[in-house]
C-alpha cells in the first residue's frame, strides 16, 4: 500500500497537469487542502504497513514519528523536485508545511486512536485463543 500511495504521490506532484483540467481553483488555500489530504493518507500508509510488519509486538512512539518523518521528507523532496523540474510547478514552503500538518494528522489519528483500538483488538483475540487451547491440552 505504501509503494501505491508513493507513487499517486509523486505522479500528482511532478506532472504538469495531472488531472488535464488546467488550473482549478475552487477556493482560496484549496491546493493546501490537497496537500494537507495526501500526506495523512500517506502517512496512515506508511504506519499501517510498518505495524503490519511489526505485529504482533507494539510499536514505539520514537518509531512511528520516524516512519511519519519519511512522509514529511517525501513532501519536502517533491517541492524541491518541483523546483529542479521546470514544468510549470514551483516550489512554495507553504505547500510542505501542509505536507507535514497532514502527516503529522494521519500520526496522531493512528497512534491515538486506531493503532491503541486495534492492539486491544488483536492482543485480547490472541490471549483468549491461546488460553483456549492451553486449557484444553491441560485437560
Amino acid at each position: 500500500m505504501s509503494l501505491l500511495v508513493t507513487a499517486l504521490i509523486v505522479y500528482l506532484s511532478l506532472d504538469s497537469n495531472p488531472f488535464s483540467l488546467g488550473k482549478l481553483h475552487l477556493f482560496w488555500g484549496s491546493d493546501k487542502v490537497a496537500h494537507v489530504l495526501m500526506y495523512f493518507v500517506c502517512a496512515i500508509a506508511y504506519l499501517l504497513d510498518f505495524a503490519k510488519f511489526r505485529f504482533p509486538h507494539k510499536t514505539r512512539f520514537s518509531q512511528e514519528l520516524a516512519v511519519t518523518s519519511c512522509a514529511i521528507i517525501l513532501g519536502g523532496m517533491m517541492e524541491v523536485a518541483q523546483l529542479a523540474i521546470d514544468n510549470g510547478r514551483g516550489y512554495d514552503p507553504l505547500d510542505w508545511l501542509a505536507d507535514a500538518v497532514g502527516a503529522l494528522a494521519g500520526f496522531a489519528v493512528l497512534h491515538f486512536w486506531y493503532l491503541h483500538k486495534l492492539r486491544d483488538y488483536y492482543y485480547n483475540h490472541k490471549y483468549h485463543h491461546h488460553r483456549r487451547h492451553s486449557y484444553s491440552k491441560n485437560k
